[in-house]
């Protein structure tokens, strides 16, 4: 997975049309783009060897798993690929939220925008692909209450 920052500058980055002129994309101060990428298994064995190099698990181990990691997603159809890095990307998007409201920020998610566009225009390699924009700022004003549903709507318990 890819995270790009554009900060003010956005406006000759022409993020403003991808993002169905949102207010927030010209108000914030920062936009992250979180981008999937459904190769990202490719980066097992760097990611391993740092593990080993931090001392987290021995060279073995770090071998098997990356091994392991690459034969298994290698085999997956593309659509899986793809499930996994928007899976990825929830999580690390939720991460960012809550680093950013720890600090004190405001943030806003947008999954409504020209992701088509959107990557041709940073020419994403077809591996990559746009999920989310996040805003990142100061809110000038508090932001107004939502509801969800009820737990019991959405969970069943066994």
């Amino acid at each position: 997975m890819e995270i790009y920052c554009y900060p003010r500058s956005r406006e000759e980055k022409g993020l403003t049309p991808f993002g169905n002129n949102q207010a927030a994309i010209d108000a914030s101060s920062a936009i992250i783009a979180v981008i999937g990428d459904a190769e990202a298994y490719k980066n097992a064995q760097e990611i391993y060897a740092q593990n080993v190099e931090l001392g987290y698990m021995d060279q073995s181990i770090a071998e098997t798993y990356a091994t392991n990691t690459y034969n298994s997603y290698s085999k997956l159809p593309q659509q899986v690929l793809s499930q996994f890095a928007s899976y990825d990307a929830g999580l690390i998007s939720m991460q960012i939220l809550l680093l950013a409201k720890d600090r004190g920020y405001d943030t806003l998610v947008m999954g409504g925008f020209d992701k088509v566009d959107f990557a041709k225009r940073f020419e994403l390699p077809e591996n990559q692909f746009p999920i989310a924009l996040i805003a990142l700022g100061k809110a000038k004003t508090p932001a107004f209450n939502s509801s969800r549903l009820p737990l019991e709507k959405i969970v069943t318990f066994y």
